[in-house]
């Protein structure tokens, strides 16, 4: 009985040498294949060195199209062919919408060629369609460089890589007149033409960004004289009723509450003619409450722009 259960034993032993016997042939076999027929070569990257960066960016619909135009320039040592770019709605994840330029025919979405190659220190505007977002929040680019001259096959530069959030303030949409930012002035940071001038004794206080005016309700404004066109505006307001801050934007006659069409609890800039009083609901009623970012752009800001740029503050903030 003993004799046949050892004999077991060994066969056991011997199956499990034969097994890991087969494996270990089997690999080396896979290793060599790939080796020899596979063709694995060595990663290749670029030169270190190599780098765009992106100078500045805005964002504009026209023409049914959603645009987001960038100035890119070579900060790095080398040549470089162009680069891969995506697009996301969410600043927490990794952009993978693939996104197509809109100044060049391209066989496939995402890819942007210098043409002639940019070299160090140059720059380039391009322009691209984000359309298929409702709302841009960051971008992803990466240069590559043609493998050979036939500019068909790219050496995608890894070390390069770049991912960048994209808010839009008022100034990254175009046709901006004035812009009162009230971190601790009352300077028109748009045109630089319209600066303002205070009414009463508003005074600065915690903003939906730095800071903002708080104005006593009583005869607390800031006024100034604008002879371009109004026909967008947009400010941050906060009240007793609202303890956090909403954005309105009024263009064009049609009012959007934080992004969406709909009517503003107060609204707490009065235009007449080319004055605009902030801090005054008409002509005789004073706003009690805080107030910051008040811009006026020359344009109808459409549904898209104003959603981004109410989205891009809360990035911010």
């Amino acid at each position: 009985m003993t004799n046949k259960k050892n004999k077991k034993g060994v066969s056991l032993m011997i199956s499990y040498v034969l097994l890991i016997f087969i494996t270990i042939s089997l690999s080396i076999g896979v290793y060599i294949w790939l080796k020899d027929y596979a063709v694995v070569s060595e990663k290749i990257n670029c030169k270190e060195g190599t780098s765009l960066t992106i100078e500045k960016y805005n964002i504009e619909e026209s023409g049914g199209d959603k645009i987001l135009n960038l100035s890119i320039k070579n900060n790095g040592m080398f040549n470089v062919n162009g680069f891969l770019i995506s697009a996301g709605n969410d600043s927490g994840k990794i952009p993978m919408q693939l996104i197509w330029p809109r100044t060049q025919l391209q066989a496939y979405p995402g890819y942007f060629d210098f043409r002639p190659e940019l070299g160090p220190g140059q720059k380039q505007n391009a322009e691209f369609n984000v359309s298929e977002l409702n709302k841009l929040e960051i971008i992803q680019m990466q240069p590559y460089i043609f493998k050979d001259e036939d500019k068909i096959e790219k050496i995608f530069c890894e070390q390069a890589l770049i991912k960048q959030i994209v808010p839009v303030n008022p100034s990254l949409v175009p046709k901006l007149v004035s812009w009162w930012k009230f971190d601790g002035n009352i300077l028109d940071s748009g045109s630089g033409k319209n600066d303002g001038k205070i009414q009463g004794n508003p005074v600065y206080t915690n903003g939906k960004v730095n800071q903002g005016l708080e104005f006593d309700g009583i005869d607390d404004a800031v006024n100034s004289t604008v002879t371009e066109g109004k026909t967008t505006i947009s400010f941050w307001y906060k009240d007793s009723a609202t303890p956090d801050y909403i954005h309105v934007v009024n263009s064009n006659g049609i009012t959007y509450v934080n992004g969406i069409a709909g009517i503003p609890g107060q609204y707490p800039v009065y235009i007449i003619g080319n004055n605009v009083y902030i801090g005054k609901t008409d002509a005789s009623t004073f706003f009690s409450g805080t107030i910051d970012e008040v811009a006026i752009h020359s344009k109808a800001l459409t549904a898209w722009e104003i959603l981004q740029l109410y989205n891009s503050y809360n990035i911010a903030a």
